[in-house]
């Protein structure tokens, strides 16, 4: 059995390097450099389908319930309705990102509109990614029991298959190893 939450702290860090390369793009386009469409398409396609779809579905759907699940004081509340309004925000910036580039070479204003949204997401992110690496998960891991980290670790490994699917995974990671070769 994997630990659930490390788990969930290995992702985060495949994630704050994609957001490293998502702002290396943002800088290659403010200064109007050549960025092949497809590897806007690939950081795109990993920040909704690796690090929301997946990845906050974990956090949304399995970690967060099982938290405040014993949570009689409410300890937990105040953090979780901040995390869950950052992936909502977090979505309208991805959603927004896609519409620019959608417009790529289309409209003058939707490199613009990308890279605003793109800073926006990086800094929501980084932030986001802070409060969880430093505040929740380290708390978590204290406070959940074997037992229970071992059904959430059996939970994310479920979801994740049926999420993303089978393989995805690695591909996504190829993906960071590639970009990072091209961009960091």
């Amino acid at each position: 059995m994997q630990n659930p939450i490390q788990d969930l702290l290995n992702e985060h860090n495949g994630i704050l390097q994609m957001l490293r390369i998502l702002k290396k793009i943002t800088i290659k386009l403010k200064l109007q450099e050549d960025v092949p469409h497809e590897d806007v398409e690939k950081v795109l396609e990993f920040l909704k389908e690796f690090a929301d779809k997946c990845h906050h579905s974990k956090e949304e759907d399995i970690l967060f319930p099982e938290l405040e699940r014993d949570d009689i004081d409410n300890d937990w509340e105040p953090l979780i309705v901040d995390l869950l309004e950052d992936h909502d925000i977090g979505r309208e910036y991805t959603e927004n990102m896609y519409k620019a580039f959608s417009l790529f070479n289309k409209e003058q204003n939707a490199y613009q509109e990308f890279i605003q949204n793109a800073e926006k997401y990086i800094a929501l992110l980084t932030d986001h990614i802070t409060k969880e690496n430093l505040y929740l998960f380290p708390e978590a891991d204290i406070k959940l029991d074997e037992s229970t980290k071992a059904s959430l670790d059996e939970q994310f490994e479920t979801m994740e298959k049926e999420v993303i699917g089978l393989g995805k995974h690695e591909l996504y990671h190829g993906w960071i190893d590639e970009l990072s070769k091209r961009y960091l």
